[in-house]
């Protein structure tokens, strides 16, 4: 099955980010792309802790052309408007980039949603602003939208939109030479047919039903894509928490014990689960004094 075309300039522009973050950090290790659909629609979400970088790691590492979901301000940028546009980007309207002021982004949607009914794919990070913070925060639901959208408006029942959850785990992401694990989770696929099925169609229910039923389903899968996010990334309440994670794993390791750098991120979620767990306990043993 061969891969959809992918344009020069696209290539081009990814291979140029590609080679500055191979500089940057000294290794990039992947895991879950063979989950990654060789066709169709696909809307990677992934975590945002380091700005431009986070989507171009993601974009060097598949070989189908993604488009990127990205704040408007950034096409104000001289030249990084004029990139964004050669890779197809879609510009987004934050509420904190106008004042405060709410904005109507239904033109991203609908672009969005575009994208997806002409088989393409997206990289978006749903938590809608990049940050420093050592855990995930509240998403948007945007991209689980766009699905619906897209979904609804195709003419057959078995068109499918396959959303892949991406987590991106970084070492120390502001040193020179230090590493990134990148982890490709589960795909989740939805077809017309199965969402017809849950939310109602033409003849079946009134249009208050159905849309009732289409913000149901779209809170739900952007429930679901946040629990997997929560799993394929490193969570804890504080870096020096991350920092003590570390610490620990690397003493396990000093036992000798030989782990793939896949089981080495395993190992440390792991130590971020117990160490949660046992903080929970703790908070529970003070509060029930």
């Amino acid at each position: 099955m061969a891969v959809k075309y992918v344009p020069l300039a696209y290539r081009l522009i990814r291979d140029f980010f590609t080679f500055i973050i191979n500089v940057f950090y000294s290794q990039i290790d992947v895991t879950g792309q063979n989950e990654i659909p060789e066709e169709g629609p696909i809307i990677f979400c992934g975590n945002h802790g380091n700005g431009l970088i986070d989507p171009a790691i993601i974009m060097g590492e598949t070989k189908r052309m993604i488009s990127p979901i990205a704040k408007a301000p950034l096409w104000k940028t001289p030249v990084l408007g004029t990139l964004l546009n050669a890779l197809h980007a879609v510009p987004v309207y934050r509420k904190q980039d106008f004042g405060g002021a709410t904005q109507n982004n239904t033109g991203a949607i609908d672009a969005m949603a575009q994208i997806l009914s002409r088989n393409d794919c997206l990289v978006i990070f749903p938590e809608g602003i990049s940050h420093d913070d050592p855990s995930i925060v509240e998403l948007k639901t945007g991209f689980a939208r766009a699905a619906v959208q897209a979904l609804l408006s195709s003419n057959s029942d078995d068109f499918k939109v396959t959303i892949i959850p991406v987590g991106i785990n970084y070492n120390e992401k502001s040193v020179f030479r230090s590493s990134v694990f990148l982890e490709f989770g589960h795909p989740i696929y939805i077809t017309k047919r199965e969402l017809v099925a849950r939310i109602g169609g033409k003849g079946q229910k009134s249009e208050e039903e159905i849309e009732n039923a289409s913000h149901q389903y779209v809170t739900e899968l952007t429930h679901n894509v946040h629990k997997m996010l929560l799993e394929i990334t490193l969570q804890a309440p504080s870096w020096d928490t991350i920092r003590l994670l570390h610490l620990a794993r690397d003493m396990y390791l000093e036992r000798g014990n030989k782990l793939s750098k896949e089981e080495v991120i395993k190992i440390t979620h792991r130590f971020a689960k117990g160490y949660k767990k046992s903080s929970s306990k703790q908070t529970n043993s003070f509060s029930s004094r």
